[in-house]
């Protein structure tokens, strides 16, 4: 047995030697069965060495070929990773700048939004006066007045005091004075009674020094008592004027703060609408950062898709390349194995004896076991008695099959005709179970009988369900399978569940639990979604739903969204139940709200809603807004229930005053042409000006009336007469003639006309007392 064994090692070049003579070979024809005798033949044409040799040199060619080709897949395989790498990277650092950037425009209508509260606050500034500046330089001088008439009282005030105080002091000591000169006279009085001659005379001048004193005295304390009433008086007034000019004082600086915190609020006022302007220019700036970065996303992650392609291409190469090498390598291995088995070959010879085939070795010893015929390229196998063996036979617990016509040992994937099965087995000629790979592609065989599975199946030691097509090769990627799509994996062919990216296709689609692709709408996780009903897509951005008669959004995630969104530069509102994009005006809370009806972006700005022929206002909130506003350095006015844009005169009621709106509905200013009519609008509050009006620039004096219209000809105002020039309204003054009544009359520098005798340029003229005409 060990010699058979090692012929059935040897014969893998037998063929070859047939070919050349240097075997002899039984022709298997019943008619030649005794003819066991015929002449080996020994011509020769190329040692089966040689051949071998050649077979084994291009063998090794193709080994080296096959490596360069791996190692060229493997390096465009690496460079392809890099660039999905770097794209991913790419993206990632532009997502951060595009959360960066939607963070900036958040923070932009905020402030915006933080400045409109603001000028709401505010309210109109247009009742602060134009030369505000002016009238606090005015009031300052005019309170540093002030302070100087108080600072002066309280000084005079101090002195009146001072005074008083020496008065009484004066007063009292002179008081004191007095009451011991008129004892003193006492005295001497007493003494004169009683005294001589001689002392009396003495004593009578004395009294009479006395006498004199005490009249100084009564004298000095009648002017000191004068002076203290001269100085009560004199400070009872002072302290008047003290406390008015207190009283002065104080409303002088609260006349000037006033003043200051109207010129505060201007200033805020300015300041805000100055920061809205920036905040407006920032959000634009944003806003196209935003569509810059979106659009740059878009490009990378194209950029990204087409390097996953190129690496799923390269890895498919690296696949192929490498089982090439495999195959090659194999390929080397067998020619090796040939040439190492021709340099030990022995001449055998095949007999059909008693109706069987049977191999004997050139010694004459009869062949069992496996063994290979190379000459018709067939491995067969003798049983213990020589016998050559057909059919499907077990040995040592091991399948093979024979074919019942040749005996040749079956390989490969073999239709076994009578099972209605197909098999496989391996070079060695064994059935294969389970899992196998045959050249390149994988085949699912039963654990138990061997047959060749096909359609989904479950592979439980991978867990994973995999598709075989009906010549069971395992498939990959997309398949249709009974009019459904699935999706297997591109290199283990496990089927796949849930979202997918189709990079080829360049879409997203979902597959259910069962690996089936869903399409229409379809609730995920508690999120809705929508799938296109052809291709399965995922849907992202604006999405139309015919069957819904709704336009809705999903996110890059497919998600769809509901309420208030930001999407690029725009605000957009989705019912928050159905996720239905609003268009036209919607009433959300306490306000009113516009959307295009066509693209849903929320309308701010003035905006014209033909539907309901008015123009309305809204904010940068999207709110509709009401009454006095200003947009954009212009005022306009918004009916305060439906928000219609006025135009014409109106009438302002908490400003008591009537502005007028041109038919753009923006306040309009100084002289203004009003249906024939003309008005005057003040420069800085827009109020419309009535009474007599000094036009600088034209250097006239007119009259408008109650209802604000310039006033033409002879006009009776509060009992006078005037005249305005019946062009240019212009106030007469001076000699006049007045054509329709045939009459020169005289107005005064007021306009009014005159009566009586009048002295004009030095000269006298005499105007009737009831016409006002002039008498010759």
């Amino acid at each position: 047995m060990g010699k058979n064994k090692k012929l059935a090692t040897v014969l893998a070049v037998s063929a070859t030697l047939a070919t050349t003579g240097m075997i002899n070979q039984q022709k298997a024809s019943a008619d030649t069965v005794d003819n066991n005798n015929q002449t080996k033949q020994n011509a020769k044409v190329q040692t089966p060495v040689d051949k071998a040799q050649a077979q084994v040199d291009a063998a090794k060619a193709d080994v080296d070929t096959a490596q360069k080709a791996v190692d060229t897949a493997k390096t465009e395989q690496a460079q392809a990773a890099k660039d999905v790498t770097a794209a991913d990277a790419s993206i990632n650092e532009k997502q951060k700048e595009l959360a960066s950037a939607q963070n900036d425009y958040e923070q932009a209508k905020n402030q915006i939004d933080y400045y409109q509260k603001q000028l709401s606050e505010i309210g109109n500034i247009s009742n602060i006066p134009q030369d505000i500046e002016q009238q606090i330089k005015d009031a300052k001088s005019d309170l540093d007045s002030k302070k100087e008439t108080l600072e002066s009282g309280y000084y005079n005030q101090k002195n009146d005091n001072e005074q008083i105080v020496i008065n009484k002091a004066e007063i009292a000591k002179l008081t004191n004075e007095i009451a011991d000169l008129q004892k003193q006279i006492t005295v001497v009085e007493a003494q004169i009674t009683n005294a001589t001659n001689n002392d009396k005379t003495t004593l009578t001048q004395k009294l009479s020094q006395l006498k004199q004193q005490l009249d100084k005295a009564n004298n000095d304390k009648g002017v000191a008592e004068g002076e203290l009433e001269i100085y009560s008086i004199r400070l009872s007034y002072t302290n008047l004027g003290v406390a008015e000019s207190e009283n002065d004082v104080k409303n002088a600086q609260e006349k000037l703060d006033n003043l200051q915190k109207q010129l505060d609020l201007r200033n805020e006022f300015i300041q805000a609408h100055q920061s809205i302007d920036y905040s407006n220019q920032h959000l634009s700036n944003v806003s196209a950062t935003l569509a810059s970065l979106e659009d740059a996303i878009k490009a990378e992650e194209k950029t990204k898709a087409d390097a996953q392609a190129k690496l799923d291409a390269a890895n498919k190469k690296v696949t192929e390349a490498t089982n090439a090498l495999e195959t090659a390598q194999a390929n080397l291995a067998k020619a090796q194995q040939r040439l190492d088995a021709l340099k030990q070959i022995d001449e055998v010879q095949q007999r059909f004896e008693d109706g069987h085939w049977r191999l004997y070795d050139k010694d004459g010893n009869k062949l069992t076991g496996f063994q290979r015929i190379e000459a018709e390229k067939k491995t067969v196998y003798y049983d213990k008695n020589g016998n050559m063996l057909y059919g499907q036979q077990n040995i040592a617990g091991k399948w093979y099959n024979f074919d019942k016509v040749t005996g040749a040992m079956s390989t490969g994937l073999t239709y076994l005709a009578d099972q209605k099965k197909t098999v496989y087995y391996n070079d060695k000629g064994q059935m294969q179970y389970g899992q196998q790979n045959v050249d390149g592609k994988w085949y699912l065989f039963d654990n138990w009988t061997g047959a060749m599975k096909t359609g989904l199946q479950y592979i439980a030691d991978q867990k994973k369900t995999v598709f075989y097509n009906n010549k069971g090769q395992m498939q990959y990627g997309q398949q249709n399978i009974g009019g459904y799509w699935y999706l297997f994996d591109k290199n283990t062919g496990a089927m796949q569940f849930g979202f997918q990216r189709i990079a080829d296709q360049n879409k997203t689609v979902y597959y259910n639990k069962d690996g089936h692709m869903l399409y229409g709408q379809q609730n995920i996780g508690g999120k809705w979604y929508n799938f296109d009903k052809q291709t399965g897509a995922m849907s992202t951005g604006f999405t139309y739903l015919a069957d819904q008669k709704k336009t809705v959004y999903y996110n890059d995630k497919g998600q769809m969204l509901y309420g208030w969104q930001t999407i690029k530069s725009g605000r957009y509102y989705f019912d928050p139940a159905l996720g239905t994009m609003a268009t036209g005006q919607k009433h959300a809370g306490k306000d009113w709200y516009n959307f295009d009806p066509k693209t849903g972006k929320m309308s701010t700005g003035l905006t014209y809603l033909a539907d309901q022929n008015k123009t309305v206002y809204y904010a940068n909130n999207g709110k509709m807004q009401y009454g006095q506003q200003n947009v954009n350095g212009k005022w306009y006015l918004f009916d305060k229930v439906t928000g219609a844009m006025k135009t014409g005169l109106q009438y302002i009621a908490d400003q008591k005053k009537t502005v007028y709106y041109n038919k753009d509905g923006q306040m309009q200013y100084g002289q203004q042409n009003v249906n024939g009519k003309w008005y005057l609008f003040d420069n800085w509050t827009g109020a419309m000006k009535t009474g007599f009006q000094y036009i600088a620039d034209q250097k006239k004096t007119v009259y408008y009336n109650k209802d604000g219209q310039m006033q033409y000809g002879q006009q009776n105002i509060n009992g006078k007469w005037y005249n305005f020039d019946r062009v240019t309204g212009a106030m007469s003054t001076g000699l006049t003639y007045l054509a329709d009544q045939k009459k020169t009359v005289y107005y005064n520098d007021k306009g009014q006309m005159q009566y009586g005798k009048q002295v004009i340029d030095g000269k006298t003229y005499e105007f009737d007392r009831v016409t006002g005409a002039l008498l010759k």
